[in-house]
């Protein structure tokens, strides 16, 4: 079963990150070494795609929710959060239709196939897992900067142990 990463810039703001965010998508962002795509596909050892948003960004990567495949396995993520430690063992948990959401607030990743797939932007979801931790992100430029010592200091992939989700996913 073929595992997707697909980000999305919606309700992240981008607008907010001008001017990086008028030339490249916010996971296209460096912070540390890495950009925050890179992360997250060293992390998880998959490849990822953007939500083709019909705009002027959009790269051949860029994908319509409903071009999955019936045996795809998608993990949406916004664009703009950072991967952890207890993000990534949340997410590995998580099953078709089930989200995270951070301290009560909207989802952040989003697990589904193509089933819950209702509408061109629609995805049907079943329940909520809720973290408590704090979810790094960015929000406004200076974020980049701020955050810089944590993605050297943790949020570096090459410091962790294999995390891949190609073979640890059960369902």
């Amino acid at each position: 079963m073929p595992v997707k990463i697909i980000f999305t810039e919606e309700f992240c703001q981008p607008e907010n990150l001008y001017p990086f965010t008028l030339t490249r998508q916010i996971q296209d962002i460096r912070i540390g070494i890495l950009t925050i795509r890179e992360k997250w596909e060293k992390i998880l050892g998959v490849t990822s795609y953007d939500r083709l948003e019909d705009d002027y960004k959009d790269l051949d990567r860029s994908i319509h929710l409903e071009d999955i495949s019936e045996d795809d396995t998608c993990f949406m993520i916004h664009g703009n959060i950072l991967p952890a430690q207890k993000l990534i063992k949340a997410l590995k948990k998580l099953k078709d239709g089930e989200f995270i959401s951070a301290n009560g607030n909207t989802g952040v990743i989003f697990r589904f196939s193509k089933k819950e797939i209702q509408e061109p932007n629609k995805i049907k979801v079943s329940k909520a897992i809720t973290i408590r931790d704090e979810v790094k992100s960015i929000q406004f430029p200076w974020d980049i900067v701020q955050l810089n010592d944590y993605a050297f200091k943790k949020g570096d992939p090459r410091t962790k142990q294999d995390q891949s989700i190609k073979s640890n996913n059960n369902s």
